[in-house]
């Protein structure tokens, strides 16, 4: 009998194609499978692909979803499947075929008729095609490293200080440290989503976080009350008011003195109330938060009260929730807000409003904006539900049906803009919002997403439930909606999922907390049968304070287990793709894992685990860009020469340069050079072919050189025989990832390299694509994933110490609170600020417990624990292990091995100096460079295989410049663009192409050259059209889901879709016709343009069409 999912009502549900639902899917749920199901049973009753829309958070999983929907309609054609659990989307598949057949669709055709892309790609196709209404230029590009305008515009901000009064007093207020102001400013830039609004009403904003913090105070001294039970104030008022006074007269320090003014009044949920209800607290509680077991005279009891005896015993029959719930009062500030605050606020919101201006001002001027404020302007183009613009009204006229993913990791921009889209909806009229998250998996606060929104919703569409149809409410905008929660878990053993059930149930919070973020659990229901008695393991290595060695020790049978487990997982999954993956919570708590797997012969596939920097290729590469920036950087010009390319031995090393500190070791090198029988007797005959083939290979310093700084670095790392050595596709992706940086910072030399290397660290290095490798990410990178066996290493590790919040903020579902903005030195505890910290603290912690729900449930059979502990101690609170710890089940536990001598041990921080083991060419690879050095000038390059052919550099040299004025051509719109200027400008033009390495002797021509072909393009209607194009933007560069980078030479965005242009300089031959010229040009580039409509397609959602405009005769040519 065939196995059906105990929510598979819901999932029926859930594929109607006339109903809105939010569904709540947890991990292993199958929710990407229910989304695809969904799409196709809305493209069987649609008229056009397009009335759908699909939104994820990510370009992987916009990819993989339409890659699904394209599979099963493949599928389609085949015959019907016999497993039952394919037959539903089987016949869902066959059905849109039908539908594509009636209405033309062509969809094998057309797959990117499918609309199904990121929020991001969303909000920057309503911010292209609106450029006026959403206030951006055609042109500007969201980056990834937006704290560099936000720096900028801060700097710009300071720079007003004697022109801005707003500016001066805040900083006052901050003791003059104009560090610790500019930083503060760069944060609130970062979350202006949150007070954008308030700044420009200070007054306004001011009242609005006194409400909010109002209804914390209530809601907190409400939450007390009803734990207390009914008859509370009785119990308290006579002991409580009794301790007041006896403490008075004492004349002591009295906590309670609030209550010697009490009037009588039963304490309520009112903010007036807070120093009574801390003086209860006082009273009932320790310092640390437990219930008192005796009160004495310290406290203000006498011991022969009449009251006393009741109260303790009153106290022993409240739960610990209680005094959770009591001893959180003891955060609520006395007063909503002080004088100071509302001396100092008003000015500090003045100051963030010009701070944003400023902000605007950099954004227009460098073309590039954040994601922050894509979305925000995506908004203002729809305008409001009052005041709709075009653009909203054409959604509205051709969005028929939405669906989203991962809702639970929507924002709050995110969701008025659905609100906004969704408002003309109208509950029957054929529309539908379908919403699908896991709000268990909410891990990404830190990029603003609010689990509460999810929650919210959920809670409203849960009402409807069971109610006719007329009397359903509205959820979200104007869609009715109901929830749908899905229990079946497909992906793990049965094992896995009841540990996962049990354990997490008692880790997540007993209720719902929307204001904080707390998530109760929700249990799964395993599809699949225990296959294994203990899918679940705990692999503890302990130490103890006082033995020396021992947590070394215990850390090295840790990594040793490690690498056990994965080789174990390799060898039992060999045939897998995902069979085993080590997740940590950071990347330093690997603890040295990825090299002890190294060590042993294992691959390793790290994602965004490895610094750029920490590979041998990049190593090396960092070294030669330093030597060939300063010729006096002994340590990299040391390093050089110990490079694999060179080799040479640390005794030749110092023969060569011990004590010799007055030159530089370049110079040093030729004058060794120029007797080459002392060099031969002083390092051997060997030693000395190494010394002269880095001589050979960048001897040339760059100031001699006439080719931009990149291309010289380049040229001198083929010459050194490098690209045969690093010949890996990951390698190679990591050098063209550092020469990006260079080109980037210095394309004509004069490197800063102190914001190269900076800029290097932020950098990871690409993961090998090598089979049979085991996988290491941060649990974060591993959402979405799932293996056969899952190993969560260092799980005793703390996380990284953050910083002292300069101004502690809190920002939920649109509410701002501030602490107070203070003078230092004055040493005043700001009791907002406190509750604040506080309550961020809880989110976190929430957040950190889901992240390891996260991790747990990408095992599909076996999932291994493995960390080190005190064995004195309870684990740290902020770590992992400290959530597990009351929970394992000792039948769980492995006990530790002993250490096994005969493995990798970690590696040693002392220094080995091993000769023999030296990674070097051999000299007869460095001979056979040394020749083709004579022979080859710098101007080279190498190609696969290691030969090495002369490249002719004018047609290139003479295609980057035209592209160059192309693009300045273009960013201006043709304004102020002539003839006469370009031809004004011929000195700069040679002077690029002189710095692209092209020649004396044919530099005039072939300036004349670029001249005449940009002449050209501006006399030609096309070319004009495509320049001034108000919607075109200049050199798009783009990143796929791999993070490889497109430059587009030019994109218009128009509403039937996209046009791709790519300029070509190709000349065409004398005896070449038009024809023949047009045919050349389509076998050399129509796969490039290909890749970059289909690419653009994946990502945007709508049709691209391509197009080459050849500038030699300004010839167009449409392609696809």
């Amino acid at each position: 009998m065939t196995k059906v999912a105990i929510d598979q009502e819901a999932r029926n549900k859930a594929v109607d194609p006339r109903y809105s639902y939010i569904v709540q899917a947890p991990a292993g749920s199958g929710k990407t499978e229910l989304l695809t199901d969904r799409i196709l049973a809305l493209l069987a009753i649609v008229n056009r692909p397009e009335d759908i829309l699909a939104i994820t958070f990510t370009r992987k999983a916009a990819a993989e979803m339409r890659e699904r929907v394209m599979l099963k309609l493949e599928q389609a054609l085949q015959a019907e499947p016999t497993e039952v659990h394919k037959k539903g989307s089987w016949q869902k598949a066959k059905a849109v075929l039908q539908r594509d057949r009636e209405l033309g669709w062509h969809l094998f055709d057309n797959p990117n008729r499918l609309r199904i892309q990121t929020i991001d790609s969303f909000c920057q196709s309503l911010v292209r095609m609106t450029p006026s209404l959403s206030g951006a230029g055609a042109s500007l590009s969201p980056t990834e490293n937006s704290r560099t305008l936000f720096e900028q515009a801060v700097q710009r901000t300071l720079s007003m200080l004697d022109k801005e009064p707003c500016v001066k007093q805040v900083l006052s207020h901050l003791d003059v440290n104009v560090g610790r102001f500019h930083e503060l400013l760069v944060q609130m830039l970062e979350k202006r989503q949150n007070w954008l609004k308030l700044t420009q009403d200070p007054q306004t904003a001011l009242e609005e976080m006194v409400a909010t913090l109002h209804g914390i105070v209530q809601h907190t001294l409400e939450e007390a009350i009803v734990a207390l039970g009914p008859d509370y104030f009785e119990q308290v008022k006579a002991i409580v008011s009794e301790a007041a006074h006896m403490l008075a007269s004492k004349g002591e320090e009295n906590p309670l003195k609030a209550w010697l003014t009490w009037d009588g009044h039963v304490l309520g949920a009112d903010s007036g109330d807070v120093a009574l209800w801390k003086g209860v607290v006082h009273l009932m509680l320790t310092k640390d938060g437990n219930y008192r077991a005796k009160v004495d005279s310290r406290d203000g009891v006498d011991a022969k009260s009449p009251h006393k005896k009741a109260f303790l015993a009153w106290l022993k029959t409240l739960s610990d929730s209680c005094a959770e719930k009591l001893h959180a009062i003891r955060l609520l500030p006395d007063e909503l807000i002080t004088d100071h605050s509302l001396e100092v606020f008003p000015q500090f919101f003045e100051c963030l409003a010009l701070c944003e201006r400023c902000l605007q001002e950099v954004f227009k001027e460098q073309g590039e904006v954040d994601f922050n404020e894509i979305s925000q302007r995506a908004l203002r183009a729809l305008g409001s539900q009052e005041e709709p613009t075009e653009m909203l009204l054409k959604i509205d006229a051709d969005l028929k049906h939405i669906l989203i993913d991962e809702f639970q990791d929507t924002n709050l921009i995110q969701k008025e803009l659905l609100d906004l889209i969704t408002s003309g909806w109208s509950y029957g009229d054929g529309r539908t919002l379908f919403l699908v998250g896991d709000p268990m998996q909410s891990i990404y606060r830190f990029r603003n997403a609010e689990v509460s929104l999810f929650l919210k919703i959920a809670e409203e569409a849960k009402k409807n439930q069971g109610l006719a149809d007329k009397d359903k409410q509205v959820v979200l905008g104007n869609v009715v909606m109901d929830l749908l929660l899905l229990e079946e878990n497909f992906r793990s053993d049965a094992g896995v999922v009841n540990w996962v059930n049990q354990t997490f149930k008692e880790i997540f919070p007993a209720s719902n907390q929307l204001a904080l973020g707390g998530i109760c659990y929700t249990p799964s229901n395993a599809f699949k049968p225990m296959q294994f008695d203990s899918p679940v393991r705990y692999y503890p290595f302990t130490f103890t304070k006082d033995e020396e060695g021992s947590k070394d020790r215990a850390i090295q049978q840790a990594l040793q287990c490690g690498v056990k487990l994965v080789k174990e997982a390799l060898q039992t999954h060999s045939e897998s793709d995902n069979a085993v993956a080590v997740l940590v919570r950071s990347r330093s708590h690997l603890e040295g894992l990825a090299e002890a797997l190294a060590a042993e012969g294992i691959p390793v596939q790290a994602v965004k685990m490895v610094p750029l920097g920490a590979t041998e290729e990049v190593s090396d590469l960092v070294q030669l860009v330093r030597a060939l920036s300063h010729r006096n950087d002994r340590l990299a010009w040391m390093s050089l020469l110990r490079a694999p390319f060179c080799g040479l031995t640390l005794k030749s090393l110092t023969h060569l340069f011990e004590n010799q500190l007055l030159q530089s070791i370049p110079l040093q090198i030729s004058h060794y050079l120029q007797d080459l029988v002392n060099v031969e007797r002083l390092i051997g005959r060997d030693e000395a072919k190494r010394l002269a083939f880095i001589h050979q290979a960048v001897s040339i310093p760059y100031a001699q050189s006439d080719m931009t700084f990149t291309a010289y670095i380049e040229q001198c790392w083929e010459r050194l025989g490098a690209n045969r050595l690093y010949a890996s596709a990951a390698a190679q992706e990591n050098i063209q990832a550092v020469l990006k940086v260079v080109d980037t910072l210095a394309p004509y030399g004069n490197l800063d390299l102190n914001e190269f290397e900076r800029k290097i660290n932020e950098l990871f290095a690409a993961p090998t694509s090598e089979k049979g490798a085991v996988q290491i990410m941060t649990m974060h990178s591993s959402k979405g994933l799932e293996f056969n066996e899952v190993i969560l290493f260092g799980l005793h590790k703390q996380p990284r110490g953050e910083r002292e919040a300069l101004l502690e903020i809190e920002s939920e579902q649109g509410h701002l609170l501030l602490g107070s903005i203070t003078h230092k030195a004055s040493g005043i505890a700001d009791q907002v600020s406190a509750l604040i910290r506080e309550r961020n603290k809880e989110r976190q912690e929430h957040e950190v417990s889901r992240l390891l729900y996260v991790a747990c449930t990408r095992a599909k059979e076996k999932l291994h624990l493995v960390y080190v502990q005190n064995a004195e101690r309870a684990a740290t609170k902020s770590t992992m292990l400290a959530r597990l710890e009351t929970l394992i089940d000792p039948q769980l536990v492995v006990e530790a091995p002993e250490v096994d001598n005969s493995m990798p041990s970690m590696p040693s921080l002392e220094w080995e100096v091993d000769n023999s083991n030296l990674k070097r060419y051999p000299v007869s690879l460095i001979e056979q460079l040394s020749l083709q050095h004579q022979s080859i000038p710098m101007g080279f390059s190498a190609h696969q295989g290691g030969a090495w052919i002369f490249e002719d550099k004018l047609p290139s040299a003479i295609g980057t410049t035209a592209h160059y004025w192309l693009e300045q051509m273009g960013l201006d719109k043709l304004q102020g663009w002539s003839i006469e200027r370009i031809e004004c400008s011929a000195s700069l033009i040679k002077r690029q192409l002189r710095h692209l390495g092209v020649e004396s002797a044919v530099l005039e021509n072939a300036a004349q050259k670029v001249i005449d072909l940009l002449s050209g393009v501006l006399n030609d209607e096309k070319g004009r059209w495509l320049l001034s194009h108000p919607a075109a933007t200049q050199e798009w560069s783009l990143f796929n889901e791999e993070e490889q980078n497109r430059i587009v030479d030019l994109a218009i965005s128009t509403e039937e879709g996209w046009l791709i242009v790519d300029y070509k300089t190709n000349q065409r031959f004398d005896d070449e016709s038009l024809d023949a010229f047009k045919q050349r040009l389509i076998a050399m580039y129509s796969e490039q343009l290909k890749g970059y409509a289909h690419y653009l397609e994946r990502l945007d959602g709508r049709v691209a069409k391509t197009a080459i405009y050849a500038l030699d005769g300004c010839v167009w040519i449409e392609l696809f």
